[in-house]
């Protein structure tokens, strides 16, 4: 992983922690879903709690292959950071830390603030697979399947 990358996956795990801090910090937030906005041409990331309260916004200067749009959707390389972002422990830990009714979505919304993808659910108590990891172990299982019967032929 290149240090760009790595630097970039950092100041979002970050900007995570510190919206969670300050929704923890103010009875006036209220946190049961997040939902993380993204606009291309200022390269702005953005984090709102369930009443469109925003909680943090950072600049991406570092990530200009961010900056194209197709079709008005994001590209998946965003997904994909924002993905990591929140797989990281600290973003679990600050997660964990709250003080919620869980589960708690984190929600990839476009600039109209409607849904384009889940990026990750947190509950203590019950896992969530998401569509791309059954895919993956769906393709897994079937070249496994394969090898295993061209023994037999």
């Amino acid at each position: 992983m290149n240090a760009a990358r790595e630097s970039m996956l950092k100041l979002i795990a970050e900007t995570f922690c510190e919206a969670i801090e300050k929704a923890k910090g103010d009875s006036t937030y209220s946190l049961t879903d997040m939902y993380v906005g993204f606009r291309p041409e200022e390269l702005s990331l953005s984090l709102y709690d369930d009443k469109d309260t925003l909680l943090q916004q950072i600049t991406l200067d570092e990530c200009e292959e961010l900056k194209e749009v197709s079709d008005g959707t994001v590209t998946e390389e965003l997904t994909l950071l924002l993905r990591e972002a929140l797989n990281r422990p600290e973003v679990d830990t600050a997660f964990a830390s709250l003080d919620t009714v869980a589960p708690v979505s984190v929600v990839l919304v476009n600039e109209e603030k409607d849904p384009l993808c889940e990026l990750k659910t947190f509950d203590n108590e019950m896992l969530f697979l998401e569509d791309d990891l059954l895919k993956k172990m769906g393709e897994e299982l079937d070249d496994f399947f394969e090898k295993l019967m061209s023994d037999v032929k």
